[in-house]
């Protein structure tokens, strides 16, 4: 059992493994992170290509997802911070995009990371992870909790998920 801060980056880290695994062109198949809390229940949650999925399910009921404008990086010396606004959109009748709502996704990265030995080097993919999980805690925020709900079920029930540690 662990603490939800410990969880969460761990989360942080499976998901900073799915960007790196994409850029290098693999397939993903775990869509959801699962852990215990303190408490022993059971805590679930979308990794990065879930919520990919989820708006891919989204879109199937007429919703589509789309960073809107160019992102935001202010570099901070040992991190970065990357902001992106996120809109969610449908069709109207005459086929024209219709922009539902909007919310900005941020993220810190650090420029470094930390490997297993402790020691610590240059993370070349530090633009990416953040650009991408800053996209990710966008479109998560547009995303129904309803939907997230079924998703959560349905892609336990297919196996598509990882136990973080």
């Amino acid at each position: 059992m662990r603490d939800s801060l410990s969880s969460f980056l761990a989360m942080e880290r499976a998901d900073e493994r799915q960007v790196v695994a994409l850029l290098k062109g693999e397939v993903i198949k775990d869509f959801i992170y699962s852990f215990k809390n303190s408490k022993g229940k059971e805590v679930l949650g979308l990794s990065k290509v879930g919520v990919d999925n989820a708006c891919m399910a989204a879109a199937k009921k007429g919703e589509f997802f789309r960073v809107i404008g160019m992102p935001e990086v202010k570099d901070k010396g040992d991190y970065i911070e990357v902001l992106v606004k996120v809109g969610r959109f449908t069709l109207g009748k005459d086929g024209k995009e219709i922009e539902i709502d909007s919310c900005v996704g941020a993220k810190r990265q650090w420029k470094l990371m930390r490997l297993a030995s402790g020691r610590t080097i240059p993370d070349p993919f530090y633009f990416e992870k953040a650009l991408s999980k800053a996209e990710r805690n966008g479109k998560r925020k547009l995303l129904p909790e309803k939907l997230i709900a079924r998703l959560l079920k349905e892609y336990k029930k297919k196996g598509k998920i990882k136990e973080v540690n």
